[in-house]
């Protein structure tokens, strides 16, 4: 259910921290098996997709720390027969422009934020 980065690091680390507080003010149970750590590319993806959708019962929806791994989870997805958004509902981070993978297309675009939840700001040199 979901894919996020080990070791932690802060924005994945606050990803993870807002996926559980999420879940926790829907009253939202998971099981710890339905976290996946693995890395930020996408074959981890793919790999941690096969595992997560070959589990019982099968996770409706797949929350990616980045958009390369969701890309992988997606691809597992089709490997297995399943199609997104019908079957499977695939979400990452990142704003990569990865529409043409998915038709019709389900990526949508998320402001950026910091822990606190205010926008990150570039920095200045």
């Amino acid at each position: 259910m979901r894919l996020s980065r080990a070791p932690p690091i802060l924005p994945t680390h606050s990803n993870v921290w807002r996926f559980r507080k999420a879940l926790a003010k829907h009253k939202i149970d998971i099981a710890p098996e339905y976290i996946q750590e693995t890395k930020f590319d996408r074959d981890s993806g793919y790999r941690s997709g096969i595992r997560l959708l070959s589990m019982l019962p099968r996770p409706t929806a797949i929350f990616a720390s980045n958009d390369l791994m969701a890309l992988g989870a997606l691809l597992a997805a089709r490997e297995l027969g399943l199609r997104c958004p019908k079957d499977i509902s695939i979400i990452g981070f990142d704003n990569l422009d990865l529409g043409m993978f998915n038709r019709p297309g389900t990526l949508f675009r998320a402001p950026i934020g910091i822990p606190d939840g205010s926008p990150r700001r570039a920095a200045s040199s």
